[in-house]
């Protein structure tokens, strides 16, 4: 396999990265708003995502989880399945990863659904960031 795929996507994360930590998202105008939470008023699971981001890149972390809570999994699963992706297509296949793969997903999956539950709940606004 080539690795051109992987590494055009890394490059882009990478584009990506660089354009969130320069422009803070908090800013008004900077970036669209959420298209579900402007059409229903609801908070999506990945409300708050960009701003954790711009904050986590930043090396703020604290600020990073006050604005999602998921921000470090997510991007811990997003790197170790990009590295994956990297030594499959170099003929090392990373099995250990592959593995633990879908139960790490679906394990995220019903985390984001109780958490996007919860932080619409008033109670808990605290997760709205």
């Amino acid at each position: 396999m080539s690795l051109v795929g992987p590494i055009a996507v890394g490059c882009c994360a990478i584009g990506a990265g660089v354009y969130v930590a320069a422009i803070d998202p908090a800013s008004a105008g900077t970036y669209p708003a959420c298209a579900v939470r402007s059409v229903t008023g609801w908070w999506c699971p990945g409300c708050g995502l960009t701003r954790a981001t711009y904050h986590l890149l930043h090396g703020d972390i604290r600020e990073a989880l006050g604005y999602h809570a998921l921000v470090i999994p997510i991007v811990v699963l997003l790197v170790t399945m990009w590295i994956a992706w990297v030594m499959d297509c170099a003929g090392r296949r990373a099995a250990w990863v592959h593995r633990a793969a879908i139960p790490a997903w679906l394990g995220l999956a019903f985390v984001a659904v109780v958490f996007t539950i919860l932080r619409n709940l008033e109670p808990f606004g605290a997760l709205r960031g």
